[in-house]
């Protein structure tokens, strides 16, 4: 039953997927198991653009993992979705982002914007890619070019993200 599997695909990607800005990642050490997951997806929701099978070392193991791109998003939030808060927000917050499209036009001032908000606040990526509806690669390719330029600089670390801020000069 098609309700059964995506209950069972929601739950596995609650604990073993990942939402990137254009695609949700999951991923397994088990390259059987997401060899089927991929498989059971591709024959029960065929409106699902699937990436092909990939691999990566991760620590001492190799991980196996497939992607929903982009296309898919939003047939995946409506069909599937998650459980887990914090994924379920970054999902509707990439379907709102490409929904907006923000444009070049909008996307000129992103460096006087990310300056501005860094100059009130110490930020994450994330929360700077929250406030302007831009894309959290786009935004960490900013905040790079902004360092070497010696403008910012991290202050910070948490567990996952760094915690950047305006440099300031010292005397």
């Amino acid at each position: 039953n098609k309700k059964q599997l995506a209950s069972f695909i929601k739950a596995f990607g609650d604990d073993e997927a990942h939402v990137y800005d254009s695609k949700i990642e999951y991923y397994s050490a088990n390259l059987n198991l997401i060899e089927d997951l991929r498989k059971l997806i591709t024959m029960k929701f065929p409106e699902l653009k699937i990436s092909d099978l990939g691999a990566y070392h991760y620590k001492k193991c190799k991980k196996y993992y497939f992607s929903i791109l982009s296309g898919s998003l939003r047939f995946y939030a409506k069909c599937i979705d998650f459980d887990h808060k914090q994924k379920r927000d970054d999902l509707l917050f990439n379907l709102k982002r490409i929904e907006l499209d923000n444009g070049h036009n909008q996307r000129l001032d992103t460096r006087i914007r990310i300056l501005k908000a860094l100059s009130e606040n110490n930020l994450t990526a994330k929360q700077l890619s929250r406030k302007y509806c831009l894309g959290h690669g786009y935004v960490l390719k900013h905040l790079r070019k902004l360092r070497n330029e010696n403008k910012i600089m991290v202050v910070s670390k948490n567990k996952f993200s760094n915690i950047w801020g305006i440099k300031t000069s010292s005397c």
